[in-house]
């Protein structure tokens, strides 16, 4: 519980990645995301100071990039699950199913969902958010594994 922070004080930059929102980058073997519709687009910056500040100088300014890669939805909604379930806030219940719908998945994502609500470690409330409970936090990776799961379940399979 110690590493636990309190309500307010979360780490700004790590909200960040953790709920799966755009980030830029600067200097060697940085990562960035563009949020985009279909996933955005991600990279990272060349490893080694000096092929990075050799980069800039050809590339009038711009930091040489390597690893670019445009997430496909189903790698996109495996990785906000992943992320999503792990904050107290959870995920928000339209948009993921609405996400899911659009992947193909939203009955593979329902029934893990509801296989971990009736085993007691996700809630579904009220508000419109989906999270794991106090419990289930205890094994949040396992959970997140079972709903990830859920992702590669096809309509119709």
């Amino acid at each position: 519980e110690k590493n636990l922070p309190r309500a307010g004080r979360e780490a700004k930059h790590n909200l960040v990645y953790w709920r799966q929102e755009g980030w830029l980058t600067t200097g060697p073997r940085g990562s960035g995301h563009v949020v985009a519709e279909g996933g955005g687009w991600r990279w990272k910056n060349v490893p080694r100071l000096t092929d990075w500040m050799d980069g800039v100088g050809a590339n009038g300014g711009a930091s040489p990039v390597v690893d670019v890669e445009r997430p496909d939805p189903r790698k996109a909604l495996r990785e906000r699950l992943m992320m999503g379930l792990r904050l107290e806030e959870g995920l928000g219940e339209e948009a993921l199913y609405a996400e899911a719908r659009a992947s193909g998945c939203e009955e593979g994502v329902r029934g893990a969902v509801a296989r971990e609500r009736e085993g007691g470690l996700v809630e579904e409330e009220g508000d419109g958010r989906v999270r794991v409970t106090g419990n289930g936090m205890l094994m949040a990776d396992g959970v997140a594994r079972r709903v990830m799961g859920g992702v590669g379940k096809a309509e119709g399979r």
